[in-house]
């Protein structure tokens, strides 16, 4: 079954969720929703999810609607309605995408019991729940492309896959009992100081939020650590002691966290929560947040870790709304109307101030770096008294003795520093490329073509292979070539064949041309080329596998955004060049290094200099063909893959 093809002015779900800065218009199936209720202000809210056949990563896409008057919000009864909504935006807030409506907002909700039940081919038999307008505008009324448009991706629906019915949130039963004459409980504290935390004995964990300090980050692919403290005390943490090292690695594996230093900076004692976290929390983490930030952190798991010996916190992605983060970073000079804010930084200058007392020599910054000569073994200083006066005598023993010893000390170090700087730029991933949003674990190259990837043992033991799996993977590669040479044959004449012939009738020998045949308005062309990657690794790394990425259909429509034309046309040179510049993008000189190089040996002899990005890549098998051209009799199978997901 195809896609269906989209209302003129409208976008698909997956697109809708990537545009920024710019209102479009989309369709899509109601798999969950919490009815209208009042906000936490004095706007009426509801929150809902919608699917498409385009979204692959998690429930839906989440849209948050508010307006003083709750009958102007989409009346959205059940799972499976259809809702079709214009002028709307994709706003990001607290590292969470989601779409917010505006004035402009129009909406139209369609009963999809009445959508299934539908036997009109232009759905003039479908139920319209409720529909609404702009502010100073009339109730949009759906169109017929849009109502035929709904019954098809309804069709696709799996209502077996939708999230469980949310119970009713606090919020909801507190204005229900409000709206009813009664007076609701005390709202319930999630918040809670680190001194706070604590298991009673017939509880394995408890959810909390938590507000504080990040002292030290560690991260690698999987996951993010971070270090917090609110600087209270509690007997189930680990009690750092002064001159303690941090105990974990020196920063990350890639050296995408910066300042990470193996002294441990304080607050020593039992003050500081380790926090591990996963997903769009850890990404989040990566990009945003520093040693020194104030984050806020929400629905932090609190258990005893894997030891037995002491808390941790845990914060884990949301398998129906993947984008969900629950880090929020917060600045110092907005404490003023944030009590819980200014507590904090006062319980921090009193730490301070008592470290002082005792000699003890305290980061205020997490981040700060030592003066050359300063103590090694403390845990950092102190910014306003990094003095001479307060080092251990023991520790002058550890410095670089001699002028020459410390001027090569120095220079090693700013030599390291910048390889370590240029291998990092190397492996950055490119910007301008970006996959959709979909939880799968990111491969090698190498691991995928692994053969033994494609062993398995029957339930009796016996050792068998499959010829391919069907799957997807996430990887981050560079492109070394393409194919064909010429990119102007990236797409491909498909002419449709004759089907209302019978087969006597019918002659297939010309259904698939070269070039464009006489009746070329029944032409269609379609993307259609090769890319050569490998993994993204460091230059001078040794010799790596490589991988073959057809690019084919809607999935160079995807990665182009852009239809196939005939690009040999002199009409299309606009095209052309704009497949060019897009390109460029993809694999940097590529194109340049592959014209200049008068032999294939020569445009292999030096690797362009293609910034490496992440890419979803599709396995699956296709019929062997013999040297005649024939599918072979053995029920052998080639192993592809295909490029999807991705665009530039």
């Amino acid at each position: 079954m195809s896609l269906p093809q989209l209302p003129h002015g409208f976008t698909d779900l997956s697109t809708a969720f990537n545009t920024n800065d710019q209102s479009y218009n989309v369709i899509g199936v109601c798999v969950d929703f919490l009815p209208v209720t009042r906000s936490k202000g004095s706007d009426m809210t509801i929150k809902f999810t919608l699917h498409d056949p385009t979204w692959f990563d998690g429930a839906g896409m989440t849209f948050r609607f508010f307006h003083k008057d709750g009958t102007r919000l989409p009346s959205i009864k059940n799972a499976g309605d259809i809702v079709i909504l214009t002028n709307v935006r994709t706003v990001e807030k607290m590292g969470q995408r989601f779409a917010w409506s505006n004035s402009a907002t129009g909406w139209a909700v369609l009963s999809g019991a009445s959508v299934v039940d539908s036997q009109c081919p232009r759905g003039s038999d479908i139920a319209i729940e409720r529909s609404g307008g702009p502010s100073k505008g009339p109730p949009r009324h759906p169109s017929v492309p849009e109502l035929v448009y709904a019954k098809a991706i309804r069709e696709f629906e799996d209502p077996t896959m939708w999230p469980t019915p949310a119970k009713a949130t606090s919020l909801q039963i507190e204005n229900i009992m409000r709206e009813s004459g009664g007076k609701p409980p005390a709202r319930k504290e999630k918040y809670r100081l680190i001194q706070d935390l604590g298991l009673p004995a017939d509880q394995r964990y408890m959810f909390v939020d938590l507000f504080g300090e990040v002292r030290r980050i560690f991260a690698n692919d999987l996951k993010v650590e971070l270090y917090i403290t609110d600087y209270t005390a509690n007997d189930g943490l680990y009690n750092y002691q002064y001159g303690d090292h941090d105990g974990g690695c020196d920063g990350d594996q890639f050296g995408y966290i910066q300042g990470t230093h193996n002294l441990w900076p304080g607050p020593w004692g039992k003050m500081t929560l380790s926090v591990i976290l996963f997903d769009n929390h850890a990404a989040f983490v990566r990009r945003e947040v520093r040693e020194g930030s104030f984050v806020q952190l929400k629905n932090v798991q609190i258990k005893i870790d894997h030891n037995g010996t002491k808390l941790e916190g845990v914060c884990r992605g949301d398998k129906y709304n993947p984008s969900k983060c629950n880090v929020a970073i917060h600045q110092p000079r907005k404490a003023d109307g944030d009590e819980r804010f200014k507590a904090l930084l006062q319980r921090k200058r009193h730490y301070e101030a008592e470290a002082k007392k005792e000699n003890i020599r305290f980061s205020r910054n997490a981040q700060m770096k030592k003066r050359p000569g300063k103590a090694e073994s403390g845990g950092g200083g102190d910014d306003d008294h990094d003095d001479d006066n307060n080092k251990a005598p023991e520790h002058k023993a550890k410095r670089p003795r001699g002028k020459n010893q410390k001027k090569e000390a120095k220079r090693k170090a700013e030599v390291e520093q910048a390889a370590a700087a240029k291998e990092s730029k190397a492996l950055e991933a490119n910007s301008n490329v970006r996959c959709m949003q979909m939880d799968v674990p990111r491969q090698s190259i190498d691991a995928i073509l692994d053969p033994d990837i494609l062993c398995r043992t029957t339930a009796q033991g016996h050792a068998f292979s499959v010829p391919f799996q069907n799957c997807c993977y996430k990887c981050k590669v560079r492109v070394i070539d393409y194919f064909p040479d010429s990119i102007a044959d990236f797409a491909a004449p498909v002419q449709p064949s004759n089907g209302w012939l019978s087969d006597d009738d019918s002659d297939d020998s010309d259904s698939h041309v070269a070039g464009t045949p006489e009746g070329g308005h029944d032409v269609k062309w379609e993307w259609r080329f090769f890319l050569l990657v490998e993994d993204a690794r460091p230059p001078g790394s040794k010799e790596q596998a490589q991988m073959e990425l057809l690019i084919a259909d809607t999935d160079g429509e995807y990665l182009l955004n852009m239809e196939a034309c005939d690009l040999r046309n002199r009409a299309n040179a606009s095209q052309l060049a704009k497949v060019k510049e897009k390109l460029f993008h993809l694999w940097g000189d590529l194109q340049e290094r592959k014209e200049e190089s008068t032999t294939a040996k020569e445009a292999w002899r030096t690797k362009p200099n293609a910034r490496p990005f992440e890419c979803f890549i599709k396995e699956y098998g296709v019929p062997a063909r013999g040297d005649d051209g024939e599918v072979r009799s053995d029920c052998a199978y080639d192993r592809m893959f295909r490029l999807f997901g991705t665009t530039v």
